[in-house]
C-alpha cells in the first residue's frame, strides 16, 4: 500500500474506503427493505410480539388451561355455598308466622259434631251447627273469644257467638250455632272463623288463618215422595213381644215408636224436622221392627235419613238397621249404624236406582245389647226423594 499510495495521500484513501462501505451497507439495507416490504411507499412495521399476543385468544380453548378449567369440580363443589340458600329457604318460612296475626292463638277443626257437609234440610228448617275445635295454640281461649261470621251465606245467623267455657292449649271445645236453611232449594256454604279477646281474628291451617264451614243443600219439598215419618202409623211395628200400638205409649216396656216434629237428640240438639222415636223392647237383645207397605221405586230415587240417640239417654247404645224386601223374596240390608250417645249423629244417603221398577217393601230396625235401659233412638227425617 506503501508502494501505491504515497503517506500523505493515506488520511484520504483511508477516507474513501469508509464511505465506499457505508455505501455498501446502505445498499444492502435497501435490498432487504425492498423485499420484506414489497416496494410499498406505505409500509409500516410489523409489530410482532402485539400479533402473537393478538393471536393466543383464539389458542386459548383448545389449551390445557382450558380443561383445568373445568376440572375446577372443586368450584363447583363450592355449592356448600349453593347450599346456603336453604338457609335463606327456612328465612323465607318466617315470614308465614309473621304473616299470622297473632302466632299464640292457633285452632284446628277436630270434626261435624252437627250437619256434615252436604246435609240435606227443607226450605226454611232451623238447624243447630256444632263444630269441634282444638286448641294449638300458647294461649288460652277465654269466654271473651268469639266464633265470628266470615262470608258466604249467613243462613240469619248472629254475626258472634262467644265461647262457651275457657279452653286451654291442648284442649277442645264444641261451638255451636242456630241457622236457618233458605227457602230456595239449592247448596249453600257459611265460612266462620275466631276473634280474641283483643278484637284479632286468627284461624284453622298452618298460617292460623283458614275458615271452617256449614255446608248444606235445600230440598226442594216436591222431590220428597215418600215421607216415612208422615206416613210411620202406615207400618206394621213388631218386636218380640208381637204387634205393637202405633202410635206407642210412654212406657210401654214391650216396645214404642211415635212421630216427633222437633225432637231433642244426643248433646240437646234439636233434630231437623219430623222424626221416629223408637225404643226397643226393655229386654237383653230387645228390638223393635216397622214393615212399610210396598212402594214403587223409580231410577233416581234416594233414600235419606240420619240416626241418633235421644237426649237425655247417656247410656244408650243400639243397633240401626235399613232392610228391604221384594215380595216374599230374602230380606236384604240397605244400610247399618251403631248409635252410642256421643253427640253426633249418623247420616245415611242411599241410592235406590238398582231397585228401578221394583215393588219394594222397607224395614226399619233398632236393636238393644246386652243392656237395654236408655236405649231411645232417633230415624231423623227418613224420606225417600227424587
Amino acid at each position: 500500500m506503501n508502494a501505491l499510495f504515497p503517506r500523505t495521500y493515506l488520511p484520504f484513501v483511508r477516507i474513501g474506503l469508509i464511505l465506499v462501505g457505508g455505501i455498501m451497507v446502505l445498499g444492502t439495507g435497501v435490498v432487504i427493505g425492498s423485499l420484506i416490504g414489497g416496494g410499498n411507499d406505505d409500509f409500516e412495521p410489523v409489530d410482532y410480539v402485539a400479533t402473537l399476543m393478538a393471536m393466543t385468544p383464539q389458542v386459548t380453548p383448545i389449551a390445557p388451561t382450558a380443561t383445568a378449567t373445568e376440572v375446577a369440580p372443586t368450584s363447583t363443589l363450592e355449592p356448600t355455598a349453593t347450599y346456603t340458600p336453604t338457609a335463606t329457604a327456612t328465612a323465607t318460612f318466617t315470614p308465614t308466622a309473621t304473616a299470622t296475626p297473632l302466632p299464640n292463638d292457633w285452632g284446628e277443626f277436630v270434626e261435624d259434631i252437627t250437619i256434615p257437609d252436604g246435609t240435606v234440610l227443607n226450605a226454611g228448617e232451623t238447624f243447630t251447627k256444632i263444630w269441634r275445635l282444638k286448641n294449638t295454640g300458647s294461649r288460652t281461649w277465654t269466654v271473651d273469644y268469639d266464633m265470628v261470621f266470615l262470608s258466604g251465606d249467613r243462613m240469619d245467623s248472629a254475626a258472634a257467638v262467644a265461647l262457651p267455657h275457657t279452653v286451654m292449649p291442648g284442649e277442645m271445645v264444641d261451638v255451636a250455632i242456630r241457622l236457618v236453611a233458605p227457602e230456595d232449594p239449592g247448596d249453600y256454604r257459611g265460612y266462620w272463623i275466631l276473634r280474641n279477646a283483643y278484637g284479632g281474628i286468627f284461624g284453622l291451617g298452618t298460617e292460623a288463618n283458614k275458615p271452617f264451614w256449614v255446608d248444606i243443600e235445600v230440598e226442594d219439598a216436591d222431590d220428597i215422595v215418600y215421607d216415612f215419618a208422615v206416613n210411620y202409623c202406615d207400618a206394621e211395628w213388631t218386636s218380640d213381644a208381637g204387634v205393637l200400638p202405633c202410635p206407642g205409649a210412654a212406657g210401654d216396656v214391650e216396645g214404642i215408636v211415635a212421630q216427633h216434629a222437633a225432637p231433642l237428640m244426643e248433646g240437646g240438639i234439636e233434630a231437623p224436622g219430623p222424626s221416629l222415636a223408637v225404643a226397643p223392647e226393655q229386654v237383653s237383645q230387645g228390638w223393635i221392627t216397622g214393615s212399610f207397605p210396598a212402594f214403587t221405586v223409580s231410577r233416581g230415587d234416594h233414600f235419606r235419613a240420619s240416626v241418633a240417640c235421644m237426649y237425655n239417654s247417656p247410656k244408650c247404645y243400639m243397633q240401626f238397621r235399613l232392610e228391604y224386601q221384594i215380595g216374599s223374596g230374602p230380606v236384604r240390608s240397605l244400610a247399618s249404624r251403631l248409635e252410642a250417645s256421643e253427640g253426633m249423629s249418623s247420616r245415611i244417603d242411599i241410592d235406590l236406582s238398582s231397585l228401578n221398577g221394583k215393588e219394594v217393601t222397607f224395614l226399619f230396625s233398632v236393636s238393644a245389647g246386652e243392656d237395654f235401659l236408655g236405649d231411645n233412638g232417633l230415624w231423623i227425617r227418613p224420606r225417600i226423594v227424587q
